[in-house]
């Protein structure tokens, strides 16, 4: 039920989003702690119910930089998990985060059986 007031669920149905809380799982991030590296194997997708996150990248000459932030109610790291490809930046939590984790084989499950309202919410 609480899920349904966030923003970020708006739109998808009752059944998708009973199937979806069913396999998500809290996560707290601390200020400065890494969410997942560039490189990293796409295992979960994140959905930030509070905080911020900072996506950064490394170039070739080793600097890292900045290509973009993540606010409340979006999703962070569906693209390597949607493209089966290793993460493409490091994400690290600007203020302390609370995100919820949906892994991937949950994904590719509710996917088959809601796609729709999966793919909506990956966006």
């Amino acid at each position: 039920e609480r899920l349904a007031t966030l923003p970020l669920f708006t739109g998808i149905g009752r059944e998708a989003l009973q199937a979806l809380a069913a396999t998500l799982h809290w996560q707290q991030l601390p200020a400065g702690e890494l969410l997942f590296d560039q490189g990293d194997n796409a295992d979960a997708l994140y959905l930030l119910i509070y905080g911020r996150l900072i996506a950064l990248h490394e170039m070739p000459n080793g600097d890292w930089r900045h290509v973009g932030s993540v606010v409340s109610g979006h999703a962070v790291g569906e693209t390597a998990l949607l493209t089966d490809r290793p993460r493409n930046a490091r994400v690290v939590a600007l203020r302390d985060s609370e995100l919820l984790r949906l892994d991937r084989a949950d994904f590719e499950a509710l996917l088959a059986q809601h796609p729709q309202p999966m793919l909506r919410l990956a966006r």
